[in-house]
């Protein structure tokens, strides 16, 4: 599990700034790198105390942790999983992907991650099942089942919650289609009456 960081805090011409570090994993090297980040704090804030109490939110907000230095599912998602996914994603692909994530992380986003359980997921596809299409939902559904499989073997979440999840039945997808008559005219045979036409048409 991480651990929760603080920062440190530091004042320069008037404006007090926050000092934190953020690890992600590089997908080219698979290792974990260190980014440096240095954030201005409202300018209403008056002491240290409070410099050091804004940045604790921000980091809180920024890293997607929850109280007792656990992960939400937003930031699982962002800080572990998707680093180790997205270089491998077509970039014909890479916005609907986002948008898939999207589509969990607006619902699921700001709920710890060892928090979300089975029903709510499944509850949750079969809603999505009545008004998007079924390649929606079985992505969705595939998007779940990896995060939380990464989740587990992390150790970030004692049980896998996606696991058994499945895909519900899905709306109807009305498909154009033409009428008979257009198929008569499209099929109808060639008239034979002139033979040379016809021999024509057979040679090019």
């Amino acid at each position: 599990m991480p651990r929760m960081q603080h920062g440190h805090t530091s004042r320069k011409s008037g404006k007090w700034r926050g000092h934190y570090s953020r690890w992600f994993v590089n997908p080219l090297t698979g290792e974990k790198d260190r980014q440096q980040k240095c954030v201005t704090i409202d300018a209403d804030i008056k002491t240290k105390t409070q410099a050091n109490e804004e940045l604790r939110k921000l980091i809180v907000r920024e890293l997607g942790l929850v109280g007792n230095s656990g992960l939400t599912l937003k930031g699982f998602i962002m800080q572990r999983w998707q680093p180790l996914r997205e270089g491998n994603w077509r970039s014909s692909t890479r916005q609907t992907n986002l948008e898939l994530i999207a589509r969990i992380t607006d619902l699921f986003g700001d709920v710890p991650l060892r928090k979300v359980d089975n029903v709510s997921l499944q509850l949750w596809l079969n809603e999505l099942a009545k008004t998007k299409s079924g390649s929606v939902v079985k992505h969705c559904r595939i998007f779940l089942r990896a995060i939380f499989a990464e989740a587990l073997a992390e150790k970030y979440v004692d049980y896998d919650p996606a696991r058994l999840l499945k895909v519900p039945k899905v709306k109807a997808v009305k498909r154009p289609y033409r009428k008979r008559s257009g198929w008569t005219v499209l099929t109808k045979p060639p008239d034979l009456s002139d033979q040379e036409d016809w021999k024509l048409t057979l040679t090019g």
